[in-house]
């Protein structure tokens, strides 16, 4: 079944391993897959199939991305986003898993050892984005999203919130990839899906989507608070114009989105809220603060 986050996780997977197998031709990447022919095809790799994957119409299977793994390595951590972006809830070990054969990764009190393609990187997850944003790492992406689901596994709402601002702090980078900048849109889309079907709770993040563009198509160094995050959870900022748009579609000039899986930019504009929202745990907050206190009963 196709579903919009199958067709990123396939499209991301298919472009990464076009980059990291140096093919200039689709016969090229055909062509390593020789060992895997069939009688009908030909090719261990029918091009059909990849113009499928490539154009949105078909989903990758996970035989393929072990197969592609074996002959192009280090690309099967990129397929671990059908997993990490599912909207329904996730456990922890569900969620280590994902990337258990790809992105091993040592949990442990101290700091987390990420080993990918023979190399090892220690990360401390709390300074991730603000060290190695800069090089736009998609391994860093994929932990980031391990940790997420985490937090949220264990109802961990503090570390939780940290973890999404992390994500969003990292974004822009991602969306500078070659093979991740078609996609941004349903990418963003997925995560937002994500979180507003999991039921999230406190855990929100507010965009200037006009300077995080800027920052995509024009980098600049920044310190402390990332400029695009206008707020995150309960604490929210006022911007210059007293309201805060909804994400473009598309965001970026002369990338044409997936019609088929991308929805289309909503008309209405929200309001910015006071520091008290209308989610669940704030209407439960206000609630309490409504009743009166003993001290007040008669």
């Amino acid at each position: 079944m196709r579903t919009p986050l199958r067709i990123l996780a396939t499209r991301l997977w298919v472009w990464h391993a076009w980059h990291a197998s140096g093919a200039a031709k689709v016969g090229d990447f055909i062509d390593r897959f020789d060992a895997y022919a069939s009688p009908r095809s030909g090719y261990g790799l029918d091009s059909r199939l990849l113009r499928g994957w490539k154009r949105g119409k078909l989903s990758v299977s996970k035989a393929w991305v072990n197969r592609v793994e074996k002959e192009i390595p280090g690309t099967k951590y990129v397929h671990a986003i059908e997993t990490l972006l599912i909207p329904e809830p996730l456990g922890v070990s569900a969620a280590r898993s994902a990337v258990s054969q790809s992105l091993m990764t040592e949990l442990s009190e101290g700091p987390r050892r990420v080993v990918l393609d023979g190399s090892a990187h220690t990360y401390s997850p709390w300074t991730v984005p603000a060290e190695t944003a800069p090089r736009g790492d998609f391994v860093k992406f994929v932990v980031i999203l391990v940790l997420v689901r985490e937090a949220f596994a264990c109802a961990d709402f503090d570390l939780l919130d940290l973890h999404v601002r992390d994500l969003y702090t990292l974004l822009p980078c991602i969306a500078q990839l070659d093979w991740v900048r078609p996609d941004v849109d349903l990418l963003l889309q997925c995560i937002e899906d994500m979180m507003a079907r999991s039921r999230w709770g406190p855990s929100r993040v507010e965009i200037d989507w006009k300077v995080f563009r800027s920052q995509v198509e024009n980098p600049q160094p920044w310190d402390g608070h990332p400029p695009w995050i206008v707020s995150t959870r309960g604490e929210r900022a006022e911007s210059r114009s007293n309201q805060l748009l909804r994400r473009p579609v598309p965001l970026f000039e002369g990338i044409e989105p997936l019609a088929e899986y991308v929805r289309p930019q909503e008309d209405e504009v929200p309001q910015i809220q006071t520091r008290r929202g209308d989610s669940f745990w704030d209407r439960l907050i206000n609630r309490m603060e409504s009743l009166p206190s003993k001290r007040e009963s008669p």
